[in-house]
């Protein structure tokens, strides 16, 4: 479990013992063995700047280095992590996000502007994100990079691999509020 002490992290174990010093500015929680932390940089009064993420195993030893501009809060599921190499600080419009592997090779290049996590092998991207309140271009990817169905175009495309598999379908809402839209099955395909 992450824990702060004068303004920097560390984990402890069960136990209660502390297992990785307080040592950094950002972490994330563990997930598949491996917790996202902030590297290097300065604190600034609401976030961190000048610094890269990197995964620290369980023992705390630096398994990946530290070498992205931003990580998916979620971390790693279904083995695969979503991460930006593109400077996207806190006034960022353009991030690119790609995943990697729990050993940190990307595995899908990083060219979506916002990823969620993996959810019975497929993750919700955004390619075209758009001013809020106007429509972005969706899609559903599998692990090896390929979309599920072609993208969409909306307003939101709700859910996800879990909610897909469990429903059979997401629905597509094509404005503010969610009034109007439909739903699609996991070929794309319009459906009630």
């Amino acid at each position: 479990m992450a824990i702060v002490k004068d303004n920097l992290w560390g984990f402890i174990n069960k136990k209660g013992e502390l297992v990785v010093p307080h040592q950094y500015f950002q972490v994330g929680h563990f997930s598949e063995g491996l917790a996202a932390v902030y590297i290097g940089g300065r604190k600034l009064s609401y976030s961190v700047s000048d610094g890269k993420w990197g995964f620290i195993n369980v023992s705390g030893k630096l398994v990946i280095s530290g070498q992205f501009e931003g990580v998916h809060s979620s971390g790693f599921s279904e083995g695969l992590c979503g991460v930006s190499f593109e400077k996207n600080g806190v006034l960022a419009t353009n991030p690119k996000y790609g995943f990697i592997d729990t050993s940190g090779k990307l595995v899908i290049s990083n060219r979506y502007q916002s990823v969620w996590a993996f959810s019975n092998g497929v993750a919700k991207i955004v390619e075209n994100k758009n001013v809020i309140g106007s429509e972005s271009t969706y899609g559903l990817i599998k692990k090896d990079g390929s979309l599920l169905f072609p993208l969409i175009k909306c307003y939101y495309l709700e859910g996800d691999g879990e909610e897909l598999k469990r429903k059979g379908k997401l629905k597509v809402l094509l404005s503010l509020g969610g009034q109007d839209g439909y739903y699609i099955n996991s070929k794309g395909e319009k459906v009630q």
